[in-house]
């Protein structure tokens, strides 16, 4: 684990929580068998033409609280 910083597996934790709102994260892989999750995909950031997106899904007439960055 070794070179993995903190974020890159701090996301897969809070999906291992059965009560968490999440259902997947983009994480180090490491970060699976640390939570007991499975990958869904591998080496994603290895495509040159790769663009990340970030999508806000909500139930309908829910606030969507947004970041300050």
């Amino acid at each position: 684990m070794a070179g993995v910083t903190a974020c890159a597996k701090a996301s897969a934790r809070p999906v291992s929580d059965p009560q968490s709102r999440f259902d997947a994260a983009v994480c180090a892989e490491v970060a699976g068998p640390m939570y007991g999750s499975t990958a869904l995909a591998q080496d994603i950031a290895d495509n040159p033409d790769a663009a990340t997106r970030f999508i806000v899904v909500a139930r309908s007439g829910q606030k969507i609280a947004r970041s300050k960055k």
